[in-house]
Protein backbone atom coordinates (compact mmCIF):
# COMPACT_ATOMS: atom_id res chain seq x y z
CA UNK A 1 0.00 0.00 0.00
CA UNK A 2 1.22 3.49 -0.86
CA UNK A 3 0.95 4.77 2.73
CA UNK A 4 3.12 1.98 4.12
CA UNK A 5 5.67 2.45 1.33
CA UNK A 6 5.71 6.18 2.07
CA UNK A 7 6.51 5.39 5.69
CA UNK A 8 9.63 3.52 4.58
CA UNK A 9 10.85 6.54 2.63
CA UNK A 10 10.02 8.74 5.61
CA UNK A 11 11.88 6.37 7.93
CA UNK A 12 15.03 6.52 5.82
CA UNK A 13 14.92 10.31 5.64
CA UNK A 14 14.14 10.79 9.30
CA UNK A 15 16.79 8.37 10.45
CA UNK A 16 19.38 10.31 8.47
CA UNK A 17 18.32 13.36 10.47
CA UNK A 18 18.24 11.30 13.64
CA UNK A 19 21.84 10.18 13.21
CA UNK A 20 22.91 13.82 13.37
CA UNK A 21 20.58 14.98 16.15
CA UNK A 22 19.87 12.00 18.38
CA UNK A 23 21.76 13.43 21.31
CA UNK A 24 20.74 17.05 20.84
CA UNK A 25 18.42 17.02 23.88
CA UNK A 26 20.28 15.22 26.69
CA UNK A 27 20.33 11.98 24.71
CA UNK A 28 16.78 12.16 23.45
CA UNK A 29 15.48 13.13 20.06
CA UNK A 30 12.70 15.71 20.08
CA UNK A 31 9.57 13.85 18.85
CA UNK A 32 8.65 14.65 15.26
CA UNK A 33 4.98 14.15 14.40
CA UNK A 34 2.99 15.05 11.31
CA UNK A 35 -0.75 14.58 10.82
CA UNK A 36 -2.07 14.25 7.25
CA UNK A 37 -5.33 13.85 5.39
CA UNK A 38 -4.79 11.77 2.24
CA UNK A 39 -7.08 12.30 -0.74
CA UNK A 40 -7.38 10.59 -4.09
CA UNK A 41 -9.43 12.24 -6.82
CA UNK A 42 -10.63 14.76 -4.23
CA UNK A 43 -11.97 11.96 -2.01
CA UNK A 44 -10.66 11.42 1.53
CA UNK A 45 -9.07 7.95 1.69
CA UNK A 46 -6.87 8.08 4.82
CA UNK A 47 -5.96 9.92 8.00
CA UNK A 48 -2.32 9.46 8.98
CA UNK A 49 0.07 10.13 11.83
CA UNK A 50 3.72 9.98 10.76
CA UNK A 51 6.23 10.03 13.59
CA UNK A 52 9.75 9.58 14.81
CA UNK A 53 10.72 9.62 18.47
CA UNK A 54 13.35 8.25 20.80
CA UNK A 55 12.65 5.96 23.72
CA UNK A 56 14.66 4.88 26.72
CA UNK A 57 14.56 1.10 26.30
CA UNK A 58 14.61 -0.37 29.81
CA UNK A 59 13.27 -3.72 28.57
CA UNK A 60 15.82 -4.84 25.99
CA UNK A 61 18.73 -2.38 26.29
CA UNK A 62 19.21 -1.51 29.98
CA UNK A 63 18.00 2.04 29.51
CA UNK A 64 19.88 2.78 26.29
CA UNK A 65 18.35 4.97 23.60
CA UNK A 66 16.36 3.57 20.68
CA UNK A 67 14.48 5.39 17.94
CA UNK A 68 11.17 4.34 16.41
CA UNK A 69 9.62 5.79 13.30
CA UNK A 70 6.59 4.96 11.22
CA UNK A 71 2.99 5.78 10.54
CA UNK A 72 -0.42 4.96 11.95
CA UNK A 73 -3.16 5.18 9.34
CA UNK A 74 -6.93 5.01 9.20
CA UNK A 75 -7.57 3.87 5.63
CA UNK A 76 -10.52 2.75 3.55
CA UNK A 77 -10.38 -0.94 2.70
CA UNK A 78 -11.43 -2.13 -0.75
CA UNK A 79 -14.93 -2.78 0.57
CA UNK A 80 -15.19 0.82 1.85
CA UNK A 81 -14.92 0.14 5.57
CA UNK A 82 -12.19 1.90 7.56
CA UNK A 83 -9.23 -0.11 8.89
CA UNK A 84 -6.20 0.76 10.98
CA UNK A 85 -2.90 0.00 9.27
CA UNK A 86 0.53 0.94 10.42
CA UNK A 87 4.24 0.46 10.10
CA UNK A 88 6.89 0.66 12.79
CA UNK A 89 10.65 0.67 12.18
CA UNK A 90 13.15 0.49 15.04
CA UNK A 91 16.76 1.57 15.44
CA UNK A 92 19.13 1.26 18.37
CA UNK A 93 21.43 4.22 18.89
CA UNK A 94 24.96 2.85 19.19
CA UNK A 95 28.40 4.46 19.24
CA UNK A 96 28.81 3.64 15.55
CA UNK A 97 25.44 5.11 14.53
CA UNK A 98 22.04 3.50 14.14
CA UNK A 99 21.47 -0.26 14.13
CA UNK A 100 18.12 -1.50 12.88
CA UNK A 101 16.29 -4.00 15.09
CA UNK A 102 13.39 -6.35 14.48
CA UNK A 103 9.96 -5.21 15.67
CA UNK A 104 7.83 -8.32 16.21
CA UNK A 105 4.64 -7.04 17.88
CA UNK A 106 2.86 -3.70 18.24
CA UNK A 107 -0.21 -2.57 20.21
CA UNK A 108 -2.10 0.73 20.23
CA UNK A 109 -3.91 1.94 23.36
CA UNK A 110 -7.05 3.95 24.00
CA UNK A 111 -7.42 6.63 26.70
CA UNK A 112 -8.19 4.01 29.38
CA UNK A 113 -5.14 1.92 28.48
CA UNK A 114 -7.08 -0.79 26.62
CA UNK A 115 -4.75 -2.42 24.06
CA UNK A 116 -5.55 -3.04 20.40
CA UNK A 117 -3.23 -5.73 19.07
CA UNK A 118 -2.38 -5.85 15.38
CA UNK A 119 -2.34 -8.74 12.96
CA UNK A 120 0.94 -8.83 11.02
CA UNK A 121 1.05 -7.94 7.36
CA UNK A 122 3.99 -8.43 5.02
CA UNK A 123 6.60 -5.64 5.04
CA UNK A 124 9.35 -4.76 2.57
CA UNK A 125 11.96 -5.35 5.28
CA UNK A 126 11.69 -8.37 7.60
CA UNK A 127 12.79 -6.25 10.58
CA UNK A 128 9.89 -3.80 10.24
CA UNK A 129 6.39 -4.34 11.58
CA UNK A 130 3.43 -3.76 9.30
CA UNK A 131 0.09 -4.43 10.90
CA UNK A 132 -3.64 -4.12 10.57
CA UNK A 133 -6.55 -3.99 12.99
CA UNK A 134 -10.11 -2.73 13.05
CA UNK A 135 -10.77 1.00 12.87
CA UNK A 136 -11.40 0.91 16.63
CA UNK A 137 -7.64 0.85 17.21
CA UNK A 138 -7.10 4.16 15.41
CA UNK A 139 -10.21 5.75 16.90
CA UNK A 140 -9.23 4.64 20.41
CA UNK A 141 -5.68 5.89 19.98
CA UNK A 142 -6.81 9.28 18.65
CA UNK A 143 -9.42 9.62 21.41
CA UNK A 144 -6.54 9.32 23.89
CA UNK A 145 -5.07 12.52 22.44
CA UNK A 146 -7.89 14.52 24.03
CA UNK A 147 -7.07 13.06 27.44
CA UNK A 148 -3.28 12.81 27.35
CA UNK A 149 -2.10 14.79 24.31
CA UNK A 150 -0.40 11.67 22.92
CA UNK A 151 -0.98 8.49 20.98
CA UNK A 152 0.24 5.54 23.06
CA UNK A 153 1.68 2.37 21.59
CA UNK A 154 4.15 -0.27 22.58
CA UNK A 155 6.35 -2.68 20.70
CA UNK A 156 8.06 -5.97 21.39
CA UNK A 157 11.19 -7.35 19.80
CA UNK A 158 9.96 -10.92 20.25
CA UNK A 159 6.48 -12.42 20.03
CA UNK A 160 6.40 -13.37 23.71
CA UNK A 161 8.69 -10.70 25.12
CA UNK A 162 7.91 -7.60 27.14
CA UNK A 163 6.90 -4.41 25.37
CA UNK A 164 8.55 -0.99 25.30
CA UNK A 165 6.06 1.90 25.77
CA UNK A 166 6.10 4.79 23.28
CA UNK A 167 4.22 8.10 23.57
CA UNK A 168 3.73 10.09 20.39
CA UNK A 169 2.71 13.66 21.23
CA UNK A 170 0.21 15.30 18.87
CA UNK A 171 0.15 19.08 19.02
CA UNK A 172 -3.00 20.89 20.08
CA UNK A 173 -2.97 22.54 16.67
CA UNK A 174 -3.06 19.23 14.77
CA UNK A 175 -5.35 17.25 17.08
CA UNK A 176 -8.65 18.82 15.88
CA UNK A 177 -7.81 18.15 12.22
CA UNK A 178 -6.99 14.54 13.06
CA UNK A 179 -10.26 14.07 14.97
CA UNK A 180 -12.24 15.67 12.14
CA UNK A 181 -10.53 13.49 9.54
CA UNK A 182 -11.19 10.37 11.60
CA UNK A 183 -14.87 11.23 12.02
CA UNK A 184 -15.31 11.95 8.31
CA UNK A 185 -13.63 8.74 7.21
CA UNK A 186 -15.44 6.65 9.81
CA UNK A 187 -18.87 8.08 9.00
CA UNK A 188 -18.50 7.73 5.25
CA UNK A 189 -18.59 11.54 4.75
CA UNK A 190 -15.43 11.61 2.66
Amino acid sequence: MRILAGAAVLASFLCAICAETAFAHEGFLEPQVKVNQVKSQDKLIACTIEFMTSVKDDIYRSGELSVVTGSINLVLADDGRPLTRFKLVGFDVASGGLERFKVDTVSLFDAEGHPYDAAKLGCDDKNDFCGEMTSEGFKGATAAIGKTGSVHLDYGRTASGAHVPVDIPVSKGEAPALVECTQKLDSGAH
